[in-house]
């Protein structure tokens, strides 16, 4: 099963009717429901060095359900800023 796939079915069980589609070409989507979903693909960014830290705040908050597609080690991408990930 794809990631995608994955996050639209738990959309899908969330309350979120509209299409759901992968973030590839953007940081992430937001979906409105009962239940807020973000979905966010970091494998674009090769680090996040120098990334403003409220790069993620439109789509992480107290009150979203956040499924985020990062690369297996982040460590390897960016040493320094392995904790925020």
């Amino acid at each position: 099963m794809g990631k995608t796939t994955f996050v639209r079915g738990a959309c899908r069980q969330l309350g979120i009717a509209g299409a759901v589609t992968s973030p590839t070409f953007t940081i992430g989507r937001r979906y409105n429901g009962r239940v807020n979903v973000a979905h966010l693909d970091l494998h674009r960014l090769g680090t996040l060095a120098g990334e403003d830290p409220a790069l993620l705040d439109d789509y992480v908050d107290g009150t979203t359900v956040a499924f985020v597609e990062c690369p297996r080690s982040p460590s390897a991408h960016s040493r320094t800023s392995a904790h925020a990930w």
